[in-house]
């Protein structure tokens, strides 16, 4: 595998290459794989590895096929089928498996993948809709939001001057309600935070750790008509004035 196609991938791992069962056919095949088509990537991973116990050069004891998904292509899913050179030490019998690079141990997405669904995260897109462009689940999605979730500090000291409270369905993996908040700049639409838990109690020690000059900043706050919130919203934000949300409206 050249470097072009690799750029072309977006993988980093300079140890992966074609897999030489295939060198003399196509290593890249269509098929069917969870009812729906799929590119399948043949490649092969192997390096020199020294024990982690004795620091002896290990020895070839076989391999191991692991299919990882990785960032769509031509509007199919990709899955690299990767064949994992195995070690053994010929001093104290210790194995291993080649590690992939772009993939974390015991992990079947790329980090690529991850990386992807943050990002689409954070441009307010539905989290089914991302799930079905990138091949993936809902709960990928929220286990790549948790993994990178302590990168993001939010500023405590600053908020915009119209806020959106609007909740959502996170299930009871994220939520012991199974319901969550979103915290949107009601201007750019884009999300501040996600708050796990929408009751009263969540929401007050939550909004208390922005300091007082933040939440005197606001002016307006767009919510449902669920009555808690309002009270709620007029002892922490002394200056915002409440709009009701119009699909709320609409529906009730």
């Amino acid at each position: 595998m050249d470097n072009n196609i690799k750029l072309l991938l977006g993988i980093t791992d300079p140890n992966l290459t074609i897999d030489p069962k295939y060198q003399y056919t196509s290593y890249i095949e269509e098929k069917i794989i969870k009812n729906s088509k799929a590119l399948l990537c043949h490649l092969y991973l192997s390096y020199p590895m020294y024990c982690p116990n004795c620091k002896t050069l290990m020895l070839h004891n076989g391999t191991k096929v692991v299919n990882n998904v990785h960032l769509s292509s031509a509007g199919k899913k990709l899955v690299l089928s990767i064949r994992k050179q195995k070690y053994l030490c010929p001093e104290c019998k210790k194995t291993a498996t080649a590690k992939f690079k772009d993939t974390n141990y015991h992990d079947h997405f790329s980090n690529a993948v991850k990386a992807k669904l943050v990002r689409d995260l954070s441009l307010s897109r539905p989290m089914c809709e991302i799930a079905a462009d990138s091949f993936t689940s809902s709960n990928t999605i929220i286990r790549s939001l948790e993994s990178v979730e302590n990168n993001f500090k939010v500023n405590r000291n600053w908020l915009p001057s119209h806020l959106s409270l609007d909740d959502f369905k996170s299930g009871k993996r994220f939520s012991s309600s199974g319901m969550s908040m979103c915290l949107i700049n009601a201007v750019n639409h884009r999300i501040i935070d996600i708050i796990p838990e929408r009751n009263n109690k969540f929401l007050r020690n939550y909004f208390i750790q922005y300091s007082y000059k933040a939440r005197l900043s606001v002016m307006t706050i767009t919510v449902d008509l669920y009555a808690p919130y309002r009270s709620l919203i007029k002892e922490l934000f002394p200056n915002a004035f409440i709009i009701a949300d119009k699909f709320h409206v609409v529906t009730q």
